[in-house]
């Protein structure tokens, strides 16, 4: 069963509020009915049957034409899924390069990294809000290459590679699709990322992982901070000698 990140703003969005219930359950069926990479295999009779529903595959073409790209008679693709499900693609990433092999496979790669291009990871929703939000990279004429010590945890290069180095310090395989968003949510600064590190030094050398019972790192991250709050704890006198159980 796959599970995927949902966008509870939605319910704010006029391009949603101002579908019809039976449209919103379209919308919501297509976006968990839908492959990894944003491909529907359309089926209209089982869309109906689910939704009790009565549509036609004109109307909601005609409802959601421009958040719905035809590739096929039989494939539909949402452009806008890819973005807010993972971000920017990283080819390093063996969950990414599946994605990038099947819009390679269907003909939509080029098309893809062009709508993309200049869209901030995670700001798009699969409800397409019809605006892009462009990196003010040159904000207090700062540029942030030539200053290492300024925070910029919108750069989505900074962010991946800062991903891919935890997964490899991680003390079990990281699933990319569960753990990513839990990680940019609790990667605000720098020190954050420093922070966390830390505290996943402290939990790799905890009894647990050493039985093998470690969490997976999407729950881990939810409790991370946990973590770092035993390696800033003093280390009493006593428990020096304290023998281990």
């Amino acid at each position: 069963m796959a599970k995927r990140f949902t966008d509870s703003e939605k319910w704010e969005d006029p391009f949603f509020t101002e579908l019809t219930n039976e449209y919103k359950l379209v919308w919501i069926y297509l976006l968990d009915k839908c492959d990894h990479a944003g491909f529907y295999k359309v089926n209209i009779k089982m869309l109906n049957f689910c939704l009790n529903s009565e549509l036609t595959e004109g109307s909601i073409l005609d409802k959601f034409n421009s958040r719905i790209k035809v590739l096929s008679p039989e494939k539909w693709f949402i452009p806008k899924f890819i973005v807010f499900q993972y971000g920017d693609l990283d080819d390093s990433s063996r969950f990414h390069k599946s994605i990038l092999k099947t819009l390679k496979s269907e003909g939509v790669s080029t098309e893809y990294r062009q709508s993309i291009k200049k869209v901030p990871m995670g700001i798009d929703t699969p409800q397409d809000k019809d605006k892009v939000l462009d990196k003010d990279k040159d904000k207090n004429n700062i540029n942030n290459d030539t200053n290492p010590d300024k925070d910029d945890t919108d750069n989505d290069r900074w962010l991946g590679k800062s991903f891919e180095q935890f997964k490899k310090l991680y003390p079990k395989p990281v699933n990319d699709c569960m753990a990513f968003m839990p990680f940019k949510a609790h990667i605000k600064t720098k020190q954050d990322f420093t922070d966390i590190l830390r505290a996943l030094e402290v939990y790799k050398v905890d009894k647990s992982v050493a039985k093998g019972f470690t969490k997976n790192a999407e729950n881990w991250l939810g409790e991370w901070r946990g973590w770092l709050d035993m390696a800033k704890k003093p280390v009493r006198e006593i428990d020096k000698y304290r023998v281990s159980e």
